[in-house]
């Protein structure tokens, strides 16, 4: 459904740190996908240096985090992003 309205709307989607029972899972799953999908679906392997290399292929180095080997040493801290977006000491709304 998504495919007919949003064609190619995902560039590219990186998997890191996956585990056994997700693996068996993305291996039953990814062949259901579209041929022009799989290609777009990357999955990082555990070796750090091939980790890297394929980072490196699929993003800028700047963007790259450093604990998969890059530059970037951004760290969220939602205490600031609430201050400066001005939502400071409101609360949160959940999903029912």
């Amino acid at each position: 459904l998504m495919q007919d309205n949003y064609p190619d709307k995902l560039g590219v989607f990186v998997i890191a740190n996956i585990g056994g029972a997700s693996q068996l899972f993305l291996k039953i799953v990814l062949p259901l996908l579209p041929e022009v999908v799989r290609q777009k679906i990357h999955i990082l392997p555990n070796d750090e240096e091939k980790r890297t290399a394929m980072m490196k292929e699929l993003v800028h180095e700047p963007f790259i985090p450093a604990r998969y080997g890059g530059s970037d040493s951004y760290k969220f801290d939602c205490d600031t992003y609430y201050k400066s977006s001005g939502r400071e000491g409101q609360e949160v709304e959940m999903m029912p």
